[in-house]
């Protein structure tokens, strides 16, 4: 599947220096933009299906005489996870205040780790973030790790259990007003001495060890006026991990992330850092996951998880019990159908004939499906598979492969074809009347709260653009367009630059001799005016404010007098068009004026 891009408006990144927590997340803020910050949370949940269901799913596989957890040979695990939000109304908790600040979500890295351990089993599994907000992981895990999760869906108490997600987040490394000095194969020489041995360092754990190098193997330059060691270590340990290292697989939850640094190719002088410099690079972070608390909420474990076994001895010896799941997502619109075909040649078949059976992978959702092939005799057990899909009304027959044996996944990424996936949050849908459309196809198709996503599988790199329109529910505004590049995109309220910051240039020419004047300023979907003060030494500012609506981001004005009999309010004005306005000591006349 393709990675989605992370589409916003707002066009900055998060900034590292004076990061705010608050109960829930930490508030970053932006590098270029004034009251602009990014929402990182603390956690992420399970997400919820259509019918407000856990997006979740356990099921055992076995070829013994019983079906149960503790009779697997493998689980296989099916889990969406999505970040909650954080906006404008969640700052009280925080020394912001909604009227001095807007709040966006930040974007995860495409690539990230699901970490589960118990005493001393542990299992990593790979998942991509599908946008800003949402993921889906399909992984085979062992058995008894599947057991372990399976005890914990009874009560969701097991102390010894822990769930993590590393995510990385891309951000402006802080400023420091200092220099660093340093032989680079000496330090990283020492870093490794910290753990001896050990393939990785933690992150956390050389952020620390940063706070109080030794001189000789790190000095600095400049007096950094924020006094404080730990962000000159947080800092110097992202150039270090931008310049030198990677990340490395987690060795234990509590440690955090792993990073795996790597000696200079070359040797050569002492390295010199200037820290003021401005430094984008990805930073890791271990994000909490309780996946158990919502599905006991929501029923108990018996909703998400089942059993597959197959027939008793002796015959399981001469069955091979395929496990087929489906990666492919709901509502592909030009797609009819994906199916896979397993075929055991006659050579090998227990009949003596070539026997083929089929599955359906699309439509059916994610669930994982049992077939069970019958052998002539034990051992290796082979077979062949081929997908058939019916797309724009074409039925398309791809080339056989070899089955990988008892686990056989197959998605999106199997076919050559290029699948692009349009989704919208449900804060976006709740302002808008979303539809998509592919320039130069017949592809088109609406996007509505009980199915937000709709996917189309196109030619590889066949399609250059998507367009996507927004209608405003009232019909009081004229409809909003996107023309976006032709790859999955996650759609928020943020995607549109009529959502966030808004800015206007003002300018007041004032006439008639007026030492000063006021103006108000009311955006559309505020309940207080601002009042801003000119005169004609002082007649030029920026007017901003945040628009929590794509279809009210207007703003209007009126001349403010000291007898509070005030001018008139204007016509609704779009932001982003320099105003410019004039000001007369004449008082018989209030209504606003432009030049």
């Amino acid at each position: 599947m393709s990675d989605a891009v992370p589409l916003g408006a707002i066009g900055d990144l998060p900034d590292w220096r004076d990061v705010i927590a608050s109960e829930d997340a930490w508030l970053l803020p932006a590098y270029r933009t004034d009251g602009l910050f990014f929402s990182l949370p603390k956690r992420v949940r399970l997400a919820r299906n259509a019918d407000r269901s856990p997006d979740f799913f356990l099921e055992f596989f076995s070829d013994r005489n019983a079906a149960g957890e503790d009779q697997a040979l493998f689980a296989s695990l099916h889990m969406g996870l999505e970040c909650p939000g954080l906006r404008t109304d969640a700052l009280r908790s925080t020394r912001l205040s909604a009227a001095d600040a807007a709040v966006v979500p930040v974007s995860f890295s495409a690539g990230a780790t699901w970490h589960f351990e118990a005493g001393d089993c542990r299992v990593d599994a790979p998942f991509a973030w599908d946008g800003a907000r949402r993921a889906t992981l399909d992984a085979r895990i062992p058995a008894r790790a599947g057991d372990l999760l399976y005890a914990q869906l009874a009560t969701g108490a097991m102390p010894a259990a822990r769930v993590a997600v590393e995510s990385r987040v891309a951000g402006v490394l802080p400023r420091l007003d200092t220099t660093a000095l340093f032989d680079a194969g000496a330090l990283l020489a020492h870093l490794h001495s910290l753990d001896p041995g050990a393939p990785s360092l933690a992150f956390d754990r050389l952020v620390s060890w940063l706070e109080a190098p030794p001189p000789e193997l790190l000095r600095f330059e400049g007096g950094d006026r924020t006094g404080s060691t730990h962000l000159r270590a947080f800092t110097l340990a992202g150039w270090l991990t931008h310049h030198f290292g990677g990340p490395a697989p987690c060795r234990r939850i509590a440690d955090g992330p792993q990073i795996a640094l790597r000696a200079p190719e070359e040797a050569g002088g002492p390295t010199r850092w200037d820290l003021r410099t401005p430094l984008p690079t990805g930073v890791p972070r271990f994000l909490d996951l309780d996946p158990f608390t919502s599905i006991i909420e929501a029923g108990g474990r018996d909703r998400v998880t089942a059993f597959t076994r197959v027939g008793p001895l002796p015959e399981d010896r001469l069955a091979l019990t395929v496990a087929v799941a489906s990666g492919f997502p709901e509502n592909i619109r030009n797609c009819d159908a994906v199916d896979v075909t397993l075929c055991v040649d006659k050579e090998q078949a227990r009949s003596g004939l070539t026997t083929a059976q089929s599955v359906a992978l699309y439509p059916g959702g994610r669930r994982s499906r049992t077939v069970a092939l019958a052998f002539r005799r034990g051992g290796l057990k082979a077979y062949r598979a081929r997908l058939q899909l019916v797309v724009d009304d074409a039925v398309l027959e791809l080339p056989w492969f070899d089955g990988p044996g008892a686990y056989l996944h197959l998605g999106p990424a199997d076919l050559p074809l290029r699948l692009v996936t349009v989704r919208a949050a449900p804060p976006l849908l709740e302002q808008a009347r979303l539809a998509v459309a592919i320039p130069g196809t017949a592809h088109q198709a609406e996007i509505v709260a009980e199915a937000p996503s709709v996917s189309f599988l196109l030619p590889p790199g066949g399609v250059g653009r998507l367009v996507v329109s927004a209608q405003d529910p009232a019909a009081e505004r004229p409809a909003i367009t996107l023309d976006l590049p032709g790859a999955s995109v996650d759609l928020d309220c943020d995607s549109f630059p009529q959502y966030g910051p808004q800015t206007t240039g003002i300018r007041v020419a004032f006439g008639g001799g007026l030492a000063a004047a006021r103006f108000a300023f009311l955006p559309e979907s505020a309940q207080e005016p601002v009042v801003l003060d000119f005169t004609p030494e002082q007649s030029r500012t920026t007017f901003g404010y945040f628009a929590d609506q794509i279809f009210r981001n207007r703003y209007r004005f009126r001349r403010v007098f000291d007898d509070d009999a005030d001018g008139d309010w204007s016509d609704y004005q779009l932001p982003g068009r320099d105003l410019i306005l004039s000001a007369h000591p004449a008082r018989a006349s209030r209504t606003p004026s432009h030049v």
